[in-house]
């Protein structure tokens, strides 16, 4: 008996289930022929003394009858003591063939024990023949019967019973033809035949019934574990509904949040700003009342951008809000008015005052300037800061709420342009408005000025009067604005080192002008230096370094013909990052100078310490040089300390005869103004050059 096989056209059922299936049908039909084999030979055992004692009385060989009971009793035995063994051991597939084959060797000698009463131990008599055959049929009969869980024991049984006694009747009758020994073992070849197709059907309904009974139990298996499984399901996907709304919801909320909040400060942002604000105006338009719309703005924190990037600027900025917040709920708390803290741009605060309590409001607005009394600390460095804020009111100076928040912004616009005005409260007048759209226009334009190529300079030469020549030029920025013409440096210098364009617009002026140097070295005018204003904002850039020392090397200008012009108060106020700057600068010869000295509060150290090679007298003390007997002891002083340090001297804004008589009476060589020419475009600066190459003899128009 192979490992027995369960219907496979079973759709519900895996491969895997029904191998399982076979194997617990194969362990079930052993068990099932064991436990008969035992019970068998147990009543063998007790049975065999009675077809023994029978013969014994029909004088058939008492030595073959006992020793036929010994053999009986000895398989007996030993098949009982088998099966009790195999009922102990835990089965695995690997063993069946071997329980197979033993359960067969195990019928085979029982009942061949039983068969050979057919051939050693027939009486002589009718009477003792017929009990064999009797006793024959019977066990036969009991073997097909009990071997029915298995068809190849069945078979191997009935055979082993019957064949030895079929065998003898033939035998019998081959010798005796006119007995009936042969019709006798040709019917007990019949019966044989019968019993094994009984058998076989037998074996066939008891192995139908298991598999049934089996796929039945297991079908059951897997529905009860199908429908634990589904309700494990359904727990976990109603669980997994339940996770995925409330993550829905926390993400629509936090969607939501971050569309009316300020991602770094968490704040409310300029949308959630204009809905307030809308809300006030609303409410005030309705119970007639004014409320307050104040704009809190740090001083230079795009200087603090260029100069340490981002990631410190965004440090400073989250702890100004949480100072203001703290602030705005101290406010709250004991103030008449609420007060709603916002914010617009980078830099920009905004604060809700409603309603407006007159007697009260100075003084609480006042106090926000505390909040920057403690320096911020941030990576071992103390930032010292300061604030503006802009005041506007509803409805005087405005009704609308884009409205109001620009003219809160223009009132800090006009601030800016007051060096005291810091710290410091600044109220919106009508007249702003206008002044601050200008001013935001030209913002906006300045953006794009550069990649729009609307930048050009001109040069003005400047000029040593004691030998006549022409000594160098100054690079002098203009902006060829699209719709407001040309403006003038005064004019946008200021707005870009506040927003920080001055950094590439700086650098663009410094590229420009040593290329245009350059070419006119090519062109055989190699004496001429040129001077660039170098701005604080540039200079506190941390790679400021890099950048002048890659134009100079991408230009391939000598540096000793490039000379950086700084203000007074710009290079007297620059620490030790940036003295060795101009150290490391000094080193490859770029020469530096100071632009309208005399106008700070520089003194002979700080000369010495920077190596100076040259002071602009400011064009503010020479132009009324004739006049004006202070000024010319201001220049005369500044002619005499650079003789002392041996520092060249140039007097700027020179206009007329007598002011430049005057200059080089008292030992002033450098000469730069519109006595001798106006800043010129690079080609007229080529004409002019070439034309005074060998001496200027006369003054220019």
């Amino acid at each position: 008996m192979a490992i027995a096989k369960a219907p496979m056209d079973i759709e519900q059922l895996s491969p895997a289930e029904v191998k399982a299936i076979n194997l617990k049908l194969t362990y079930e039909l052993l068990d099932k022929i064991y436990s008969v084999l035992k019970r068998a030979c147990l009543i063998t055992m007790l049975t065999c003394f009675i077809p023994a004692w029978a013969l014994y009385h029909q004088n058939v060989d008492t030595t073959l009858l006992f020793g036929w009971y010994a053999i009986m009793l000895v398989i007996s035995t030993s098949c009982v003591l088998f099966s009790i063994y195999f009922q102990k051991q835990q089965h695995t597939p690997e063993t069946v063939d071997f329980w197979v084959l033993a359960i067969r060797i195990c019928v085979f000698w029982s009942t061949l024990a039983w068969g050979s009463l057919g051939i050693f131990l027939v009486p002589s008599t009718a009477a003792g023949q017929n009990f064999v055959l009797f006793f024959v049929i019977i066990v036969a009969s009991s073997i097909a019967l009990g071997t029915s869980t298995d068809y190849v024991s069945s078979i191997i049984g009935i055979t082993c019973a019957l064949l030895p006694y079929i065998g003898w009747q033939i035998h019998q009758g081959v010798i005796n033809p006119t007995s009936l020994h042969l019709q006798t073992g040709v019917t007990l070849i019949a019966y044989m035949f019968t019993l094994l197709i009984i058998s076989f059907v037998g074996y066939r309904l008891v192995k139908k019934s298991a598999e049934l009974s089996f796929i039945n139990v297991t079908l059951k298996e897997k529905l009860a574990n199908a429908n634990t499984v589904l309700a494990q399901a359904n727990e976990i996907l109603d669980q997994k509904v339940k996770e995925r709304t409330e993550d829905l919801e926390k993400a629509v909320k936090e969607v939501t949040y971050l569309a009316t909040h300020d991602n770094l400060t968490r704040l409310s942002n300029h949308r959630e700003l204009l809905d307030n604000l809308n809300s006030y105006i609303e409410r005030s338009a309705k119970n007639k009342q004014t409320f307050a719309v104040a704009c809190f703005s740090i001083k230079d924190l795009g200087v603090i951008i260029d100069c340490y990037g981002y990631t410190i600027a965004n440090k400073i900025i989250l702890e100004i809000s949480t100072r203001l917040k703290s602030k705005i709920e101290e406010l709250n708390s004991t103030s008449n008015s609420h007060y709603n803290l916002a914010i617009s741009r980078r830099d920009d605060f905004f604060i809700l005052i409603d309603p407006l309590n007159s007697t009260e409001f100075s003084e609480k607005v006042n106090c926000l300037f505390s909040i920057l009394k403690e320096p911020i600390s941030i990576r071992e460095r103390d930032f010292k800061l300061d604030a503006y804020i802009g005041i506007c009111f509803y409805p005087e100076h405005g009704q609308a709420a884009d409205e109001l928040l620009a003219n809160s912004e223009a009132a800090i616009s006009s601030a800016r342009q007051n060096v005291y005005a810091h710290n410091k409260v600044s109220l919106y007048r009508n007249e702003l408005g206008e002044k601050f759209r200008y001013r935001l226009q030209l913002e906006d334009n300045l953006r794009d000025a550069i990649q729009n190529k609307e930048f050009f300079l001109e040069y003005q030469p400047i000029v040593n009067a004691m030998e006549n020549k022409v000594h160098g030029m100054e690079a002098l920025v203009r902006w060829a604005h699209p719709r407001l013409g040309l403006l003038s440096p005064n004019i946008f210098i200021s707005l870009a080192e506040q927003n920080g364009l001055i950094i590439p617009l700086g650098e663009w002026i410094l590229r420009q002008a040593c290329e245009d140097t350059k070419n006119l070295h090519k062109q055989g005018l190699t004496d001429i230096k040129v001077s660039v204003n170098l701005s604080a904002v540039q200079l506190k850039s941390t790679n400021i370094l890099q950048i002048i020392l890659q134009i100079l090397k991408e230009t391939e200008l000598d540096p000793k013909y490039l000379d950086l012009e700084l203000t007074e108060t710009t290079a007297f106020a620059s620490n030790e990052e940036i003295v060795d700057i101009f150290k490391e600068l000094k080193k490859i010869g770029v020469s530096l100078s100071i632009d309208d000295f005399g106008t700070g509060h520089s003194n002979l150290d700080q000369l010495k310490k920077f190596s100076i090679d040259k002071i602009k007298i400011d064009g503010s003390f020479v132009r009324d040089l004739i006049t004006n007997k202070d000024n010319q002891v201001i220049i005369n002083h500044c002619v005499n300390l650079g003789k002392s340090l041996n520092i060249s001297v140039l007097a700027e804004c020179v206009e007329t005869k007598e002011q430049l008589n005057y200059l080089k009476a008292n030992g002033c060589p450098l000469i730069q103004g519109y006595y001798f020419s106006k800043p010129l475009g690079v080609h007229k600066l080529l004409d002019y050059l070439i034309t005074h190459k060998n001496g200027i003899k006369e003054a220019s128009s």
